[in-house]
């Protein structure tokens, strides 16, 4: 297991600095939000075995808080402090700096990469956009006043049944097919 250093950061304290003072400089930093994609970046950097700097962020009425944005304008998480100082976001990005920088061996290199990059689109630009159409579908009616939440419900029903459903169905279909026997896509 790689050597970590953790720092939490309380949301109420808006005034927290990107780098608390706890960690360790010349390593590359993880702001990690809990129950994000950041959870894929904590398993990269422990399978490579890097030591890494853990700032964690908790969330705040289901949302990243405010001091993410200290970090990065965005505010999202994951967000990677290289060992330089460079400020990385989205995990696409963030998989492809580390891989490059810390698997000098190739151990996670793809064996296509044309393949690899192929998905990684997919993934990005036509399943992420299903999935949150989705997801924001599925919120609306829990988070709306009666009697809105009842429209909202029936606009949930007409745009799963002729969107967002047979959509998701059809991405599903297609990488059934591309993992085939495969335990992983890689």
């Amino acid at each position: 297991m790689a050597t970590t250093t953790r720092t939490s950061v309380a949301a109420q304290n808006a005034e927290a600095p990107p780098l608390p003072p706890s960690q360790k400089p010349g390593l590359p930093t993880l702001h990690h939000l809990n129950n994000s994609q950041s959870q894929r970046i904590l398993w990269l950097l422990e399978e490579l075995n890097i030591e890494y700097n853990l700032v964690l962020y908790q969330r705040v009425n289901e949302r990243a808080p405010p001091e993410l944005a200290n970090v990065h304008q965005l505010g999202k998480s994951p967000t990677l402090v290289t060992a330089e100082g460079r400020v990385v976001i989205e995990t696409s990005a963030i998989v492809s700096y580390l891989l490059k920088t810390y698997d000098p061996s190739h151990r996670f290199a793809p064996d296509d990469w044309l393949r690899e990059e192929t998905l990684v689109s997919f993934a990005a630009s036509s399943l992420g956009p299903v999935n949150s159409i989705e997801l924001l579908v599925e919120l609306l009616p829990k988070h709306s006043p009666w009697p809105i939440s009842i429209l909202m419900r029936m606009v949930q029903r007409s745009v799963q049944k002729t969107y967002s459903r047979e959509e998701f169905s059809k991405s599903m279909r297609y990488l059934e097919e591309e993992l085939g026997e495969r335990e992983w896509f890689n």
